[in-house]
């Protein structure tokens, strides 16, 4: 092998060894970043998650003349969280 051929695989290896270093390098830091983040969520919005689940709960269980409408506030409101969510997680 002369030496132009010695550089040219040097230097090809190097190419794709690098190429594949960042890649795996992408992929630990995206599932560090995933596991944070999923971590995270568990304290982030409780209130709201709660809060949400007593506005049905109550409308639930309501037994007065506006039933319908209290039971599609709530549905509007779950429908609006949902959303909600849907647009965070893109």
């Amino acid at each position: 092998m002369t030496d132009w051929e010695i550089t040219k695989l040097v230097l090809e290896y190097s190419f794709w060894a690098s190429i594949a270093c960042f890649f795996f390098l992408a992929v630990i830091v995206r599932v560090i970043v995933d596991y944070i983040t999923f971590f995270f969520s568990w304290f982030d919005r409780g209130a709201d998650k709660v809060s949400l689940q007593k506005s049905v709960t109550e409308a639930i269980s309501y037994e007065g003349e506006f039933k319908e409408r209290v039971m599609a506030k709530a549905l509007l409101r779950m429908a609006r969280e949902i959303d909600r969510l849907k647009e965070n997680t893109k």
